[in-house]
């Protein structure tokens, strides 16, 4: 009987040692799948990355070269339209016909506005009042101040020419300093000395104290009867 005890415990002892080594295996077992299944998901995200960082790159490169090249095409379109206006400034003092076609070559630059007045000033000169008056009248702007002198220098011409009425409709909406002095002396040449003491009156608003403007309209203010 005690042999058979023996043998019994024995018995039991080995399948516990038994199971614990085929658990042991599992867990083992277990654990290098999951070992393995971490370490191909970082290679994956690793080639992922590589791709995402290449095509990255390439991008950041196409795009530092687009704008070289943008910023080299509007320095050499600047500098075309800089010549244009130098060879105009050179023609307008002596040929105003030549400057007015050079002058259709400065449509749509920043330099239009400006070389209209200059024209339409060259074309006064030589006594070609209608000529630049279609010149200026022609001219446009995208600055809300130089569309103000470009007003201005129109409506002084109509009144020059006979038209002052025509110079009242033009600045009607005027509130500018420049353009209600212009506005005051259509009015005078209307014989309306009222408006035009109104119109100089609202301009000295706008000017400072002692400046050489303010001093202009003030003797027309007082030239108006004001």
């Amino acid at each position: 009987d005690l042999g058979r005890q023996r043998d019994g415990r024995g018995l039991h002892a080995s399948c516990f040692i038994v199971r614990a080594v085929f658990k042991v295996g599992l867990d083992d077992l277990r654990v290098k799948q999951f070992d393995v299944v971490p370490h191909r998901r970082q290679a994956e995200c690793l080639r992922i990355d590589a791709v995402g960082l290449i095509g990255g790159i390439g991008l950041g490169l196409a795009l530092i070269w687009g704008w070289n090249w943008w910023q080299g095409r509007q320095v050499t379109a600047s500098e075309e339209v800089a010549a244009r206006y130098d060879a105009f400034e050179q023609a307008v003092a002596n040929n105003p016909a030549e400057a007015a076609k050079l002058s259709s070559r400065l449509a749509e630059t920043p330099y239009a506005a400006i070389a209209a007045m200059e024209l339409a000033k060259s074309q006064v000169d030589a006594g070609q009042d209608a000529a630049a008056l279609a010149t200026l009248q022609a001219a446009r702007s995208k600055d809300p101040a130089v569309n103000a002198i470009l007003r201005q220098r129109i409506a002084t011409l109509l009144i020059a020419t006979g038209k002052p009425a025509d110079a009242v409709t033009l600045l009607a909406k005027a509130s500018d300093a420049g353009s209600l002095e212009v506005l005051g002396d259509a009015q005078a040449s209307l014989s309306k000395p009222a408006e035009a003491q109104k119109a100089y009156r609202e301009a000295l608003r706008s000017l400072e104290e002692g400046s050489p403007q303010r001093q202009v309209v003030q003797l027309k203010l007082a030239e108006a009867g004001g």
